[in-house]
């Protein structure tokens, strides 16, 4: 948007065209629902995830593989960078004035110099070939996991790395053979609804215990209990509610409205990792694995995020969950 106020008056398809037509310098991916833009050689160093690594000063990213998509595995066996703090990462920072990207949006920027595996493709719906900027192949096969020959799998396997469109996606990614091709690739099988509800009632920044949900039907100005009511009712009335407690101290206290509006903001933004407060010695910070940690007031406080009973937690034809 930056970009088109100042150079393109707004008129934003005048932008992209003159981003595409400049391929030399930017790589511009375009799916349903965004745009991406990145400069062309800010990459990642696809040799460095082989067994032999990368054996020069590639000016590229290194990075673990499962570090950069958060897969868990042995970080002491594994011998390779699993941040941005080695000297060579920080040259590359250095060079492409990425200082004010944090880890998340670092991470989040290199994954999208990756080509992926449609997920369309493997729905069975995926049917415009040419305007597809991902590889139509199996995703077990990708993950080494299919057990069918080629012939008898549903889905392509070591030809969909070869063909016209794979040679396209290459040109677009600067990737220059088909064998960097595959060790790029990343699938991850959709999770199953059982195991997703487990995941989110393991995370810490949720507590849905009865009397600590927020009342969704006060939140709606329709709740006639009142006092009796077994749930929250927030005087701002919003469906969530961040509260601390101090390390000598067993209840828990509400920040003020204001900050509870600005921390949900920020909680709410993947590209945050944490939220500063004024005085610039007080944050709060979200990881991957919504673990909160917190200093407040001068000193380290639990934090946690309350909200309207989940509908993963009510039995189905529940009216009132959110």
């Amino acid at each position: 948007n930056t970009i088109c106020a100042h150079f393109f008056q707004s008129k934003m398809l005048l932008c992209l065209n003159w981003l595409k037509n400049h391929p030399d310098t930017f790589r511009l991916t375009r799916t349903k629902k965004e745009v991406f833009l990145c400069v062309k050689d800010i990459k990642l160093c696809v040799n460095y995830w082989s067994n032999a690594g990368c054996l020069g000063d590639c000016g590229l990213f290194h990075i673990c593989k499962e570090s950069l998509f958060d897969i868990s595995h042995s970080a002491i066996s594994c011998g390779k960078h699993h941040d941005f703090s080695s000297a060579h990462n920080k040259g590359i920072i250095g060079k492409f004035s990425l200082e004010p990207l944090n880890t998340r949006q670092l991470k989040c920027l290199l994954k999208n110099t990756l080509p992926s595996v449609c997920e369309e493709y493997l729905k069975n719906r995926c049917t415009d070939l040419q305007q597809c900027e991902n590889i139509h192949i199996c995703g077990d096969f990708v993950n080494g996991e299919c057990r069918k020959h080629s012939a008898l799998c549903s889905f392509r396997h070591e030809e969909a790395l070869s063909d016209n469109h794979a040679d396209e996606i290459m040109k677009l990614f600067h990737i220059s053979d088909t064998s960097l091709l595959k060790k790029s690739l990343v699938y991850f099988k959709p999770k199953s609804e059982e195991k997703k509800k487990q995941e989110f009632l393991q995370r810490p920044t949720f507590n849905f215990l009865k009397d600590e949900a927020i009342c969704v039907k006060y939140v709606d100005d329709v709740c006639d209990k009142d006092e009796t009511c077994s749930l929250l009712h927030p005087k701002n009335r919003t469906p969530y509610l961040w509260q601390y407690k101090k390390p000598d101290e067993t209840s828990w206290k509400l920040f003020p409205n204001n900050l509870n509006v600005e921390i949900e903001k920020a909680f709410c933004d993947p590209m945050q990792s944490r939220y500063d407060f004024a005085d610039k010695a007080s944050y709060i910070t979200f990881d991957e694995s919504s673990k909160i940690t917190a200093i407040y007031i001068n000193q380290n406080v639990e934090v946690r995020r309350l909200s309207t009973r989940t509908s993963l937690c009510m039995p189905k034809g529940s009216s009132y969950t959110t």
